[in-house]
């Protein structure tokens, strides 16, 4: 199957504090999520969690990483993700200050 990929472009001041990312809808018959995430500044880890739905209404968690406050790029790979729709729920924590600039999606 080939790769399909998707760009979010977030631009997410983590001063704003806690944050949804775009939701993206899952090519049909894909299984297998790879997302890496671009940021900069953090000041402290920041943590994602990749959320599911099947009706692009209402998201479940699936699994959480860490962004590295002393790295610039994280990805995260599921494997056997049978859904519809994802997003991020990004939570700041303690950090005050940094952005995470892009999410690169990619389905196969």
């Amino acid at each position: 199957m080939p790769l399909s990929r998707t760009k979010i472009t977030c631009n997410l001041d983590i001063a704003n504090g806690d944050a949804y990312l775009d939701y993206v809808q899952v090519p049909d018959s894909s299984m297998n999520l790879s997302a890496q995430f671009i940021y900069c500044g953090l000041d402290a880890d920041v943590t994602v969690t990749l959320q599911q739905s099947l009706d692009g209404s209402k998201f479940d968690d699936v699994t959480s990483m860490v962004l590295d406050k002393d790295d610039t790029s994280a990805t995260l790979n599921v494997m056997n993700l049978l859904t519809t729709w994802v997003r991020f729920y990004v939570q700041v924590g303690n950090a005050k200050t940094g952005t995470i600039t892009d999410c690169y999606f990619s389905f196969n």
